[in-house]
């Protein structure tokens, strides 16, 4: 059926690099005027301002929508929450950004598009830089943080332990000519599940 040549594609970036990415675009934009853009911001008042630190399910209790940057804030584990239950989707093929971007993506798009990778571009957003975050680095390590972002983690981790991709697909056509095309030319150790299984959990 048509359906069954949906293939899900995603990135997930480092925990460590996205959140501090995430503080950046925050205090870029609505956020400039927050005590957690200011230089004595701590993690207090990370606990104060972002909510979902307090590993709550969400911050908005009336279900309005979160706008801007903010929405990075929604919930702990953030990537692996938006990517919701993909892993149990018939095709599905996840990456690290750190590892496959673009090239992985690139070859992935051609063989999905066919069409060669020359004409293919990604666009860049949310490029506007905030020259404080040197600064906020050091007022917030990693380590006050990291806790809340364990699954992304563990996700990061696995992906990157295989050459930055996993994939999956009960479909013969995307098998053979979409990923394996793509995984046995550009990762070391190509990972195409002959069942479903979650890449945390798979051996």
């Amino acid at each position: 059926t048509s359906s069954s040549r949906i293939l899900y594609t995603s990135l997930i970036r480092s925990p460590q690099k996205w959140f501090y990415s995430a503080v950046g675009q925050y205090c870029t934009g609505k956020g400039k005027n927050s005590p957690v853009c200011k230089s004595t911001v701590t993690i207090h008042t990370l606990l104060t301002y972002f909510p979902f630190f307090s590993l709550e399910k969400h911050i908005n209790t009336d279900d309005s929508p979160i706008q801007g940057a903010l929405r990075y804030f929604h919930h702990a584990d953030f990537q692996s929450y938006l990517l919701g239950n993909v892993f149990e989707e018939r095709n599905w093929c996840i990456c690290t950004l750190e590892d496959a971007f673009p090239h992985i993506f690139a070859r992935l798009f051609e063989q999905i598009l066919g069409i060669s990778t020359n004409r293919i571009q990604f666009p860049r957003f949310n490029t506007k830089k905030w020259t404080p975050i040197t600064h906020f680095r050091k007022r917030i390590p990693w380590y006050n943080v990291s806790r809340f972002y364990q699954h992304d983690l563990a996700l990061w981790d696995r992906l990157h332990s295989r050459g930055g991709c996993m994939a999956y697909s009960s479909d013969p056509y995307i098998q053979n000519s979409i990923l394996k095309p793509v995984f046995q030319k550009s990762i070391k150790d190509p990972i195409i599940h002959s069942a479903i299984s979650h890449p945390l959990l798979s051996e």
